[in-house]
């Protein structure tokens, strides 16, 4: 059984990178999948950092881009506490619009 663990959204997207969602993942969660949608105004880029303290920070998912009215998931299944959703426009000055959901087990 996979459990919302937060959703945001719509969200408009700037030139530099911004946090879209930052949780702080529920202790029974083993596993997370995050999910993000373009809402059919721009393509985006996207990146998730994951830290164990709000301090120190990683890179658990490197730049992907997203396309105009797409969408995409990255599944986590590192021990993070905190997951940090970031996102911007691809293209400078052309913003685009997401929403983003956090969900587990």
């Amino acid at each position: 059984m996979t459990d919302l663990v937060a959703s945001a959204g719509p969200i408009t997207t700037g030139d530099a990178y911004a946090s879209a969602l930052k949780v702080r993942v529920p202790a029974q969660m083993s596993k997370l999948m995050v999910h993000i949608k373009e809402n059919n105004v721009n393509d985006v880029d996207w990146k998730i950092l994951g830290s164990i303290d709000d301090v120190i920070v990683f890179e658990e998912m490197g730049e992907d881009a997203v396309s105009q009215d797409g969408s995409a998931v990255h599944e986590i299944t590192k021990a993070w506490i905190y997951v940090d959703v970031q996102v911007k426009s691809a293209v400078g000055d052309n913003s685009g619009e997401i929403a983003v959901a956090i969900s587990g087990a």
